[in-house]
């Protein structure tokens, strides 16, 4: 059988081509031989994290999913973004607004500070190489200007992006489920921490070039990306703060009134800027506005044509980390406070009812006699009142 079609051809047929590709097939090159410059070609894909986030009440939420862009050349992770429960546009949408502001800010937006650690620059992609899911929607692919869509199974075809996913273990114990103690930003901002890392801990020596070997270049995918910015070899475009806001994130609708900026009863307030620019809105009763779904201690709102950043207000002083909520979350939230409102109003007949049964217990009188007669009250004075020693 195996002179006839020969053994390949055999293995083909049993396993399919994919996994001859992946076990057997020899190498035919690294798909960074590709480009020569930093952001030509960037892999992008999702994940999910290994357990599930917590609520506030220490209940599971669904996973988190990770989408990450790996550059092909320097090996360096510049963008990611986050959804809950699901592999999902926004979260594509989100890394490519982390890329275009660069992952410093980005970070910052999260509450995470990168000390001494270096991390890429902003710029967007000239060439995303993508699968057939959330990622090659037609919004993306205005602000992108080549894309490659790899075949579906086919792990190979962006395996540099593939191969940095986290790995779980696996055991063959009766089925469980892991429950983190973190909320769903905290394991956000665990893989943000983690992107950080990578970009300095990852093995990048494959990726050296005899020059950089010569001129002591650190093998990680930060001192790499380092050496070729600095040699103008950078194929990225740029994009403005408000640009990217208006471009990636996702659109919601602020009420507004003389209380304040509200979404889905959490309290926003300018973070700079004078609160008299909100007085003409004050009536319109709804505004419109940007968030990022998976972090809204920021928020953006559009005051005549500009962008005006808020930021999110407990009603009274408190731990701030409350307010890193997701959408999902805010919406939950806001269930509860419904709730809440119900069962008060309730209650509050209930209070009112027991207490005036208490009152005419103890003092034998109705808690509330009091009688409305004509005219005025004439009021005696006969009384006269001793002075205090």
């Amino acid at each position: 059988m195996s002179k006839t079609i020969g053994r390949s051809q055999i293995q083909v047929d049993r396993r399919g081509p994919e996994w001859v590709r992946n076990n057997r097939a020899m190498s035919r090159g690294r798909y960074a031989q590709h480009a020569a410059n930093l952001l030509e070609r960037v892999e992008s894909d999702g994940y999910w994290s290994n357990s599930h986030p917590s609520d506030l009440a220490g209940n599971p939420l669904p996973r988190v999913v990770t989408v990450k862009l790996i550059d092909t050349v320097s090996g360096a992770q510049f963008g990611i973004g986050f959804s809950l429960g699901g592999e999902a546009a926004a979260a594509y949408a989100a890394a490519c607004f982390c890329a275009a502001i660069g992952l410093r800010r980005y970070l910052e937006l999260f509450g995470l500070d990168v000390g001494v650690f270096e991390v890429p620059s902003p710029g967007l992609m000239t060439t995303l190489i993508t699968d057939r899911g959330p990622g090659s929607g037609a919004a993306l692919a205005e602000q992108v200007p080549f894309r490659e869509l790899s075949p579906a199974y086919s792990g190979q075809s962006k395996s540099i992006v593939e191969s940095s996913h986290p790995r779980g273990d696996q055991n063959a114990e009766a089925p469980s489920h892991p429950v983190s103690r973190l909320s769903p930003v905290g394991l956000a901002r665990q893989e943000l921490w983690r992107a950080v890392q990578h970009n300095h801990r990852s093995d990048a020596s494959a990726r050296l070039t005899p020059e950089m070997a010569a001129a002591n270049v650190r093998a990680n995918p930060m001192a790499i990306w380092t050496y070729l910015e600095e040699r103008g070899r950078k194929a990225g475009r740029s994009m403005t703060f408000e640009h990217a806001v208006r471009t990636f994130l996702q659109p919601v609708i602020f009420g507004i009134d003389r209380n304040g900026i509200k979404l889905n009863h959490l309290r926003f307030i300018l973070a700079e800027g004078d609160d008299d620019v909100l007085s003409s809105q004050a009536g319109a009763g709804s505004i419109e506005g940007y968030c990022l779904p998976m972090c809204l201690r920021h928020a953006w709102i559009n005051l005549e044509g500009r962008l005006y950043q808020v930021e999110a207000q407990l009603p009274f002083c408190d731990d701030s980390d409350q307010l890193r909520l997701s959408l999902t979350e805010l919406q939950a939230h806001g269930r509860r406070i419904s709730a809440a409102k119900a069962a008060q109003a309730e209650n509050k007949r209930a209070a009112r009812l027991h207490g005036d049964i208490e009152f005419e217990k103890q003092l034998g009188a109705e808690f509330d006699r009091t009688q409305r007669r004509p005219g005025r009250a004439k009021v005696r004075r006969s009384v006269k009142h001793e002075p205090l020693r």
